[in-house]
């Protein structure tokens, strides 16, 4: 078991805790890969009475500067309907899809070896997202 506590602001911290082989699976690039053919060419749409709610998918990949992708890094976006989790896979790739479009988001990304220059970005999502790039630095000497 692996826990991990992630500050969100300066006085919230979540805790989360995932299997020993969370980190080591490439089951979650098969998947980032599959929720981005799935999404690029439809939307997913959820009737709830008279109106309609559109969902849209963000994916990209974690890397170094060299362009390798570095697995296990915790993605976290944030909004009002609560966060949402993803870890990247073996080539860095993640997906997070079932966004509520047309809200504004955090977006953040944490690795125990690496370190990002941009840790956390706010993104307004309109429609499906597939090229977001996170670089990360590794922290260890």
């Amino acid at each position: 078991m692996i826990k991990i506590k992630y500050l969100f602001f300066a006085s919230s911290i979540v805790t989360f805790v995932l299997a020993a082989n969370a980190f080591g699976q490439d089951a979650s690039d098969r998947e980032a890969e599959r929720n981005r053919r799935l999404h690029k060419t439809s939307q997913a749409s959820l009737r709830t009475g008279s109106s309609s709610v559109n969902f849209g998918t963000i994916s990209g990949r974690v890397v170094t500067p060299d362009g390798r992708g570095i697995r296990g890094a915790l993605i976290v976006l944030l909004g009002d309907d609560g966060p949402r989790f993803a870890i990247s896979g073996s080539l860095g790739y993640f997906s997070i899809s079932g966004i509520p479009l047309g809200e504004q988001y955090s977006l953040s990304v944490s690795h125990l070896r690496y370190l990002f220059a941009v840790p956390t970005q706010v993104i307004k999502i309109h429609t499906d997202i597939t090229d977001i790039l996170m670089v990360g630095e590794s922290n260890i000497d």
